[in-house]
């Protein structure tokens, strides 16, 4: 939130900004940072990821890595992005070396500023229930299929916990197939992930 104040002095109403509210559309931690990383602004799933990453922390105001050699990498791009006004792809790596996040930088055209989009790919995107039904009317069934697929849960593992057996679940897999256009269960999830960025 932020306030400005009238030319005679006073305040005027703290509004959220514009930017702000289309941020808070994006269903992935967004930050607006300066050049040495101090947070400007994050929309609401950015303030989430922040609670709970083990990658990345708000420390005293400053966005921050927690593997020193993943923190300067941090430093840098947002540097050049800042100084080059050309986008950026980092990865973030855990302890044992796998990639973690992937960190988008783009510069914030008149601005002095960064944005950066993170992608934590070890960690489920925060849905309501029954976000598919929103989206695509599906009745509760196909939608309990299509949100567990989206959430990266494979067949067995979706039969497992709606204790199913694993044909029932292959034919529903296939009406949904049929139903959405797609033709393969991997379209069919990179079709539900483009789709889920709409719900916030």
């Amino acid at each position: 939130m932020w306030g400005s104040t009238d030319p005679s002095g006073g305040t005027l109403a703290r509004q959220t900004p514009a930017h702000l509210i289309a941020l808070n559309y994006l269903s992935a931690p967004v930050f607006l940072v300066q050049p040495d990383c101090h947070i400007v602004e994050t929309n609401d799933f950015g303030r989430l990821f922040l609670q709970n990453s083990k990658i990345l922390k708000d420390l005293n105001g400053v966005l921050h890595v927690q593997r020193r050699a993943d923190n300067a990498t941090l430093m840098d791009a947002v540097r050049r992005v800042h100084a080059r006004g050309q986008h950026e792809l980092i990865r973030l790596l855990r302890r044992t070396d796998d990639v973690a996040c992937l960190v988008h930088l783009a510069p914030a055209h008149d601005t002095d500023l960064v944005v950066l989009c993170v992608a934590d790919l070890r960690v489920a995107l925060p849905h309501p229930p029954g976000w598919t039904r929103t989206l695509f009317g599906f009745n509760a069934t196909t939608a309990a299929l299509a949100e567990a697929l989206a959430d990266g849960q494979s067949l067995a593992e979706i039969a497992a916990s709606q204790n199913l057996p694993i044909g029932t679940v292959r034919t529903r897999l296939k009406k949904l197939m049929t139903q959405t256009g797609t033709s393969s269960q991997s379209a069919l999830v990179a079709m539900l992930l483009r789709a889920s960025a709409l719900i916030a």
